[in-house]
């Protein structure tokens, strides 16, 4: 009695090389896409996440500002006459990472809480309302190379009994805390009614004052981009940043604030 054999065909080598081959290739251009796109999406999220933040701080900023100079009509606090409501010092910019500094601002403004005491015009008691009156001020730290500027920000209150500008967290003031880094530069440029520029804010012309424009530079945290064929960053007052040699992504956010108080 013969018996059939049945032979099991298999895959020859050529073909097993042909299928590893192809399969190789699909993984490659999967591979590929999940990359560009995961790249794309770390750019947008960064993109949003700075984006955000800078127009949080640019916020905070511009608030403060709106309320430079204003004042109660009843409130007793005296001796900062001579004080400006909004004092702008110049940096130097993005030029010399030992020695860089962004503008500085300093902004005077009142404000009032219901209290039970008694008058005391040396505290700022006129009942039922305790005055205060508050200056802050935002600046910016030395510059580190990795997380670049922070900025900083400190609210004074005014002494009434001691004529001096002082610290207390009792009186909602404290000193300089930060409040955001990655920044590359803060800028205040000034404008008087007709829309010029004010070169510097002083006492001769701050009643002529009617718009602070605040522009803020903001970088990501990680490098997104490659280091080379990079351009440059150019912002108000001729500031310019080169951006050549680092691949972070940055952004600049520019908000113009009416300073309705100055009158």
């Amino acid at each position: 009695m013969k018996i059939r054999i049945n032979k099991s065909l298999g895959m020859t080598l050529i073909e097993v090389l042909i299928a590893v081959t192809i399969t190789s290739i699909m993984m490659l251009a999967m591979f590929s896409t999940y990359t560009m796109v995961n790249k794309s999406h770390k750019q947008v999220t960064n993109r949003a996440k700075i984006s955000q933040s800078s127009r949080d701080i640019v916020g905070f900023i511009s608030r403060d500002i709106r309320m430079a100079g204003y004042k109660y009509l009843k409130s007793p606090l005296t001796g900062t006459e001579n004080v400006l409501s909004i004092e702008i010092t110049a940096g130097s910019g993005f030029t010399n990472q030992s020695t860089d500094t962004c503008d500085s601002i300093k902004i005077m403004y009142d404000a009032r809480e219901l209290t039970n005491k008694a008058d005391n015009p040396d505290l700022g008691i006129i009942a039922p309302h305790k005055y205060k009156r508050f200056l802050i001020s935002y600046k910016c730290s030395q510059y580190n190379t990795e997380s670049g500027f922070t900025i900083m920000k400190q609210v004074q209150h005014w002494d009434n009994l001691n004529q001096e500008w002082a610290v207390d967290v009792a009186e909602g003031s404290y000193n300089f805390e930060e409040i955001q880094d990655y920044i590359q530069d803060m800028v205040f440029v000034a404008y008087d009614i007709n829309g010029n520029v004010l070169s510097t804010v002083d006492s001769s012309n701050i009643k002529n004052l009617r718009t602070v424009e605040t522009s803020l530079v903001v970088k990501s945290t990680n490098e997104l981009f490659k280091k080379a064929n990079r351009s440059k960053i150019t912002i108000k007052k001729d500031r310019t940043i080169n951006v050549t040699s680092d691949g972070h992504l940055r952004e600049i956010i520019t908000v113009s604030t009416n300073t309705r108080n100055i009158l």
